[in-house]
Parts: C-alpha cells; structure tokens; sequence
C-alpha cells in the first residue's frame, strides 16, 4: 500500500506461463492501471516511501535487481518506463541498499514465537542518544509500517514492507531522516500500523 495516499495499491498477476503484470490501483479514484509486463520475472512491486515511484524486483538470470518507474500518486499513472535502481538487490531491503546516505532504519524478524495479539512496546532506550530500539508483534500475515513524526506532525521518517510474517519484528532507527541527516533533540512520536492494528507511543532524543 502507499506510504503517504494509503488508498493506492500494487500487485502483479502472475499468469499460467509465468509472465508477470504489475499493475497499480487507486480506490480513490476506482482504476486499475497496468504499469509493466515483461514476459517472465518481473514481481514484487512496492512504492516508495514518498509514493513516489514503484519498485519491482527482476531476476534477469545473473542476480536479483531491483527496478522503479516514476509515479504520479494523484493521478494513478506512471511516468516512463521502468529504469534500473540497483543491482544485486531483493525485496524488501530496497531501501537499505544502494543509497548515497547511510540508512536510518534496520529491520529485524523473529517467528520462532507466533503471539496471539498485537503488541507495540515502548521504545528502548528511552530516552536515547545515538539510536533506539522499537519493537512489535503480530499474530498474523500482513503489511505494516513504522512513521516517526516530530512534535509538528511532521514525518521524519518512515518504514514499510509488505507480507510481514506473524512473529516479533523490531526496528532500529539512529536518529536520522529519510534523507539520512541527523534531526535535533526533542520528543518523538512513533506509530505502527501492523493490519488494521495502528498504535503510537512517544520517545525522547537527547544529544
């Protein structure tokens, strides 16, 4: 689901012979749009964490890599074709790989213990300094995504992943913005949406 305009989705359709459709939809404005077909191996389409553009995952033979096409989110509709973001890649490390600026999130799965509820946790350390610790727990399959807000309401940053397994997950985030520059000392808000499960809870950077 997108990031920003929740209301917008993707998802390929895988048919008989294997070839893959990515296609976009926008329950706001009730279209389905095809963005790509490519006969065999491309899958896994995600949006950015501006809903800016769509990745997909293609495994050409030599590797996975990890592709995008610009998006315009208020209209449903691509902008050119499909380009190569990073070589080497999967899903749905995306982010986490082939930027100029160190990332500010990792991310962590853990199934070995399945909870029967939703759980968010406080954040620890809390208060922190050079990074925090945020973890959740779902009962179930689903996507999820973790948005950090300053005192404005403002998103500093943002995770999400599609198809995250039931199980305990915990984030760790340094203190920096999506762009990867470090944000000031103050109180943070926090918020997971695991499902139809949304929480938030506050934490305090000191430096």
């Amino acid at each position: 689901m997108g990031t920003i305009h929740p209301d917008l989705m993707a998802f390929d359709w895988v048919r008989a012979d294997d070839s893959v459709f990515v296609y976009t939809v926008s329950l706001e404005l009730n279209e389905l749009v095809l963005l790509a077909s490519n006969g065999l191996s491309l899958a896994s389409p995600t949006f950015s964490p501006n809903d800016q553009a769509v990745i997909v995952q293609y495994d050409g033979g030599a590797g996975l890599d990890l592709w995008y096409s610009r998006y315009d989110p208020e209209t449903n509709t691509g902008i050119g074709g499909f380009e190569l973001l990073v070589t080497d890649a999967s899903l749905p490390n995306w982010r986490f790989e082939g930027r100029d600026q160190p990332t500010d999130v990792t991310v962590e799965h853990d199934q070995s213990v399945v909870p029967e509820t939703y759980t968010l946790h406080q954040n620890y350390p809390n208060p922190f300094n050079a990074s925090t610790v945020i973890t959740f727990e779902t009962a179930k399959w689903g996507d999820a995504s973790l948005d950090i807000y300053n005192v404005l309401g403002q998103t500093v940053s943002s995770w999400s992943e599609v198809d995250v397994p039931p199980g305990k997950h915990t984030v760790t985030w340094d203190g920096r913005d999506d762009a990867g520059n470090p944000v000031a000392s103050g109180v943070y808000i926090y918020r997971v949406t695991a499902g139809e499960q949304s929480e938030s809870r506050k934490m305090v950077l000191v430096k």
